[in-house]
């Protein structure tokens, strides 16, 4: 009886019967799939959008800003994105990220003297992080957990770069 009731309430929740419920199940979960999949797409479609607008405020081919709100995957493909418009050298994104913490990001191109990994070391530093990894690729990732320091890191990352701070 209980078994029964609770087969009766699960295919409620998924739209269906109790005879079709992991039927009903599976297509729940597909759809779910397929929204992150067009998600993703639509993130990566604003992030070219505003690749654009950061690259125009470049200075000497380098991007130092700061993007609250983006999970970490959006900012790569955001610091990607803005490495790849022409005349640009590397971008260094930091920003409190969804779900707590810091992400930091930073894309050179892979022919240029910038080192991401020097770009980023210190600034992982001053927001109570790191990154881990070998070598020096074109793409570091990194994490932290002081919001509070990313003006901070941010300007860490322009000296690294030769620029001003802001």
């Amino acid at each position: 009886q209980a078994d029964e009731e609770i087969l009766r309430q699960a295919a409620d929740l998924v739209g269906s019967n109790p005879d079709d419920l992991t039927g009903a199940i599976q297509r729940r979960i597909d759809e779910i799939k397929d929204l992150r999949s067009q998600i993703k797409a639509l993130q990566a479609q604003a992030a070219g959008a505003k690749s654009g607008e950061f690259a125009a405020g470049a200075i000497d081919g380098v991007v130092v800003e700061r993007v609250d709100g983006m999970d970490r995957d959006g900012l790569r493909d955001l610091a990607c994105a803005i490495r790849d418009q022409p005349g640009i050298r590397a971008a260094v994104l930091a920003g409190a990220a969804d779900g707590g913490g810091v992400a930091l990001v930073a894309a050179v191109q892979p022919d240029d003297a910038l080192s991401a990994s020097a770009l980023l070391r210190d600034a992982a530093k001053a927001v109570q992080g790191g990154f881990g990894g070998k070598g020096d690729p074109p793409l570091i990732m990194a994490g932290g957990r002081n919001v509070e320091a990313i003006d901070d890191a941010l300007n860490m990352a322009r000296a690294a770069a030769g620029l001003a701070q802001a």
